[in-house]
């Protein structure tokens, strides 16, 4: 690799084709790499992943995986394919992926474009950018971010789309560069190339980049979060936009379907949804608390009063056995509610207010013969029985625990 010279840089004159010859053919971690001549394939780097495509030769097709560049500037190209005899200094034709260019380059240009938008608007500078498969995202210095002002920020963005500019990229010589209003400092000290949308945004990169950014479609901000100390702000744009837009528009046409309710009816028919499940949750809580009274009183008074509750969940074992340790003459009480597979049936122990049994202590004796864990306070314990088990096994279990105690 040491011996290798630069690879020219197609990638540059925003080439997608071009005849090039096999410079080195290497093997590395199971995978065979192409070092060509010159390339239109854009390397992975500045957060942004490489370009795929196909190389043909001989007769032979090969798909280019990935690309990688080093320190020296070779460009290396993992490929798959028919690669039994390829040879050094064979010639090759090569054909860049064309949606897969189209849709970084309007999503680099567009996050050059939303950068620019959000420091004017005060959401603070780029940190760091990321145009990932599923999300491209912009980390920027700043913790907290209005809605209004990331609104703000996304329409000044689209007002550069819709203005349909010149988007310029080339390597300035070191006089005209100290005079560019750059937004952040190179990263690189020589054949440094500057990326200028009109007289909007200029900034030093290397990435793949559209020619007018009329061809970015479209700029939408979608979501943000907290990341590191920073605010990570996700985007879409160009190609990637439209597909995911489209799939929102088919998203809420089956929910349309679903709610009964034409697209436009969706937002009332969910809120009208919203409000009869709050009002269901109010009964439901109602009839739980009914329920688990009834049940409680219904339990006879004993010095340990021990239940199963097939029906009842971890909650409701719990509100049972709380009201049933108030009466007068319980030492304690030991409920189990129903199954949940695979953590086990709900086991709760509560001390009483006479002559009260240690809960921790018996719910560790318990879950040690019967199968489970679980832990607690000297009055209240709570953990889960792994195996089944009856109200009398466990009844006659407790009981002789309590009276061996």
């Amino acid at each position: 690799m040491a011996e290798l010279t630069a690879t020219r840089k197609l990638y540059f004159e925003r080439e997608l084709s071009f005849c090039s010859e096999i410079v080195a053919i290497q093997q590395e971690g199971g995978h065979t790499y192409l070092v060509l001549r010159d390339t239109a394939f854009y390397p992975e780097g500045g957060g942004q992943p490489s370009d795929r495509g196909t190389l043909t030769l001989a007769g032979r097709g090969l798909n280019v995986e990935d690309v990688q560049i080093d320190e020296a500037g070779v460009v290396r190209h993992r490929v798959s394919g028919e690669l039994a005899e390829l040879a050094a200094h064979s010639a090759v034709v090569a054909q860049v992926e064309l949606q897969r260019r189209r849709e970084y380059t309007a999503l680099h240009t567009a996050q050059h474009c939303l950068s620019r938008a959000l420091e004017l608007e005060g959401c603070g500078a780029t940190v760091s950018a990321r145009l990932g498969g599923s999300a491209a995202t912009i980390d920027v210095a700043h913790n907290e971010l209005s809605a209004a002002a990331l609104a703000r920020a996304e329409k000044l963005a689209n007002s550069i789309v819709d203005d349909n500019v010149l988007v310029r990229a080339w390597f300035p010589d070191p006089q005209e560069l100290a005079t560019l209003p750059l937004r952040r400092a190179p990263k690189v000290e020589e054949q440094v190339r500057v990326i200028a949308i009109g007289d909007f945004d200029f900034t030093p990169c290397g990435g793949t980049h559209c020619t007018s950014s009329s061809e970015m479609g479209v700029i939408a901000i979608t979501g943000t979060e907290k990341h590191k100390g920073l605010t990570r702000i996700r985007f879409t744009a160009g190609p990637r936009a439209r597909g995911e837009f489209s799939e929102q528009r088919q998203q809420l046409a089956r929910l349309a379907v679903l709610l009964g309710a034409g697209g436009e009816d969706a937002e009332s028919a969910v809120s009208r949804l919203r409000s009869e499940l709050s009002e269901l949750r109010r009964e439901r809580g109602e009839l739980r608390a009914r329920l688990t009274e009834s049940y409680a009183a219904g339990l006879a008074t004993a010095s340990l009063v021990v239940f199963l509750a097939e029906s009842f969940d971890a909650a409701m074992v719990r509100e049972v056995a709380t009201r049933t340790a108030a009466r007068e003459g319980v030492r304690g009480v030991v409920g189990v509610g129903m199954d949940a597979p695979p953590s086990g049936r709900p086991l709760v122990v509560v001390s009483g207010k006479h002559q009260p049994i240690e809960a921790r202590r018996l719910l560790s004796e318990l879950t040690k013969e019967l199968g489970g864990r679980g832990g607690g306070r000297p009055d209240f314990a709570e953990g889960r029985l792994a195996s089944p088990v009856t109200e009398t096994v466990l009844r006659e279990t407790a009981q002789r625990l309590v009276e061996s105690a």
